[in-house]
């Protein structure tokens, strides 16, 4: 690797935490017991990037770049590809999916640019296509999944035809969630319900143009400062939160979304 290259002092250090003299926990790391914390750090930088805090951002696209170098060096140790192969691909490759820029196709907006990416994925893929879901990767957080899976079937024509149609499919699933605890139907088929439910949802929040994942961090982030606040109004009184009645909870909790909305 070239002295000049800005990865070195990372792969350096990985190098030293993996060397006889270096920490007893990297020593025994593979790939496969690091992939999952690739898929944490991941996350953990998708929701900073979404807080817009500069400094959590380049704290854990750090993380994510820490445990992708790890697993990168792994494989380079074992002689199966280098970090340099890796990017030699992802050039190939992206110069392949962009004609419009690299050749002499041509795309005059985003519309355009789509279909031409899943047509030249297609094209990647020849023999080995059987479906659009095919491309859907497997690892996906639930809530990412589903955004990919929706988007696939749209591709394919598969999509509500107007806002009433989305909530129509919307109160369907909540009924049919309601009949399940009704009917006293047993656990699998609740969870079943329950996450017809939130794909509907998902679903319906692509339609409407809203990212679910966002969404919902912005509603956890929401909520847990109302509560917070809850819990530090209770403590201003000499009380404990337990002690507290259901009414007085309420009262708070109203008072706390006046201050958080």
């Amino acid at each position: 690797m070239a002295d000049n290259y800005f990865l070195d002092p990372l792969m350096d250090l990985i190098g030293i935490l993996k060397s006889e003299k270096g920490c007893p926990w990297d020593k025994n790391q593979t790939p496969f017991s690091l992939a999952k914390y690739l898929v944490e750090e991941s996350h953990e930088a998708y929701e900073a990037i979404h807080s817009g805090k500069i400094e959590s951002i380049k704290d854990e696209l750090g993380d994510t770049l820490f445990q992708l170098c790890f697993i990168v060096l792994l494989y380079q140790e074992q002689g199966l590809f280098t970090f340099e192969d890796i990017v030699e691909k992802s050039v190939s490759k992206m110069k392949f999916r962009h004609p419009h820029v690299f050749s002499d196709e041509k795309a005059c907006c985003e519309e355009e640019v789509k279909k031409i990416w899943e047509n030249v994925k297609q094209l990647e893929k020849k023999d080995k296509f059987k479906s659009v879901m095919d491309s859907v990767p497997s690892g996906l957080p639930a809530l990412m999944k589903a955004l990919e899976v929706s988007e696939k079937a749209v591709k394919c024509g598969f999509e509500w035809s107007d806002l009433e149609g989305v909530f129509e499919k919307v109160f369907e699933e909540i009924e049919e969630l309601k009949e399940t605890f009704d009917k006293k139907l047993d656990f699998e088929d609740k969870q079943m319900e329950f996450g017809d439910l939130l794909f509907t949802l998902v679903n319906s929040g692509r339609f409407l143009g809203i990212e679910s994942e966002a969404a919902l961090l912005k509603a956890c982030d929401k909520f847990e400062k109302r509560f917070r606040w809850m819990e530090k109004k209770v403590l201003s009184e000499g009380k404990e939160f337990e002690s507290i009645d259901r009414i007085e909870l309420e009262n708070f909790w109203e008072i706390s979304k006046k201050i958080y909305p």
